[in-house]
């Protein structure tokens, strides 16, 4: 199975569902998105001893979670056996608002797109088009709001909300102390959003803005049709001022 066909399959399970901006600031400089991309129980601090009370910590991130109206994100996806990963970059606005590139990498290939409800707006290069009712535009229409969801937040709160982590643990990364809930792949059956990763053997990590409980990161590492595959988000720029208008064509 192609790289693509896998983002496909995974974005196409994705539900959609519904923070406090955190210290690393609220313009979310571009080096916040690639510090968190490194972020991991290797490259982070443990802070030992540390008592992490698992289900405040839960409550309290379902609850930043869901005062979220705006976001960025960064999303990779790598696949054993592909040269590169797909990369997606987004900004979102509640409800329904989004703004995609995806990119595959190394070969440079790109696309754009910004969707508003039902209406699909892609660029060429040179303008934008707006999708029209013909089928081979429905096809593409439907796709890309299915790609959509993956730079979505709210995905991690059904998570948070429904299922005990098997592990919970304190942090500190570039002087910010961070908590992370890890949890069995297997134990994500019933959540709609994370289901393309449910039968298969794996782990998802959280990681969460101690101070503010504002989600930072989700990471799943995962065999899926007997391939390795690691789902990359992250997320920042919480509730700050972002714009998603129809483009002019």
């Amino acid at each position: 199975m192609r790289l693509g066909r896998i983002c496909s399959r995974l974005a196409a399970v994705l539900a959609s569902l519904a923070a406090p901006i955190s210290a690393w600031g609220q313009s979310a400089p571009p080096s916040e998105a690639e510090a968190l991309m490194t972020l991991s129980v290797e490259t982070a601090s443990r802070e030992v001893g540390a008592s992490v009370p698992a289900q405040d910590t839960r409550r309290r991130a379902a609850a930043a979670g869901r005062a979220v109206r705006s976001h960025h994100s960064k999303v990779v996806v790598r696949a054993a056996g592909e040269k590169g990963p797909i990369e997606y970059r987004g900004e979102f606005m509640a409800p329904d608002r989004y703004h995609v590139t995806r990119a595959v990498v190394p070969e440079g290939d790109m696309d754009e797109w910004i969707t508003i409800g039902e209406d699909v707006y892609i660029s060429l290069g040179i303008g934008w088009v707006r999708l029209g009712s013909e089928p081979a535009h429905l096809q593409v229409s439907q796709s890309h709001r299915a790609q959509s969801l993956l730079v979505r937040l709210d995905r991690y709160i059904e998570v948070l909300e429904s299922v005990e982590p098997i592990s919970v643990a304190a942090y500190r990364y570039h002087g910010v102390a961070m908590i992370v809930l890890e949890y069995d792949t297997k134990s994500l059956r019933g959540i709609e959003a994370l289901s393309g990763f449910s039968n298969s053997p794996g782990r998802l990590e959280i990681w969460i803005d101690s101070g503010t409980a504002v989600l930072k990161k989700g990471a799943i590492r995962a065999e899926v049709d007997g391939r390795a595959v690691e789902m990359i988000h992250v997320f920042t720029n919480h509730n700050g001022a972002i714009r998603i208008v129809p483009p002019v064509p």
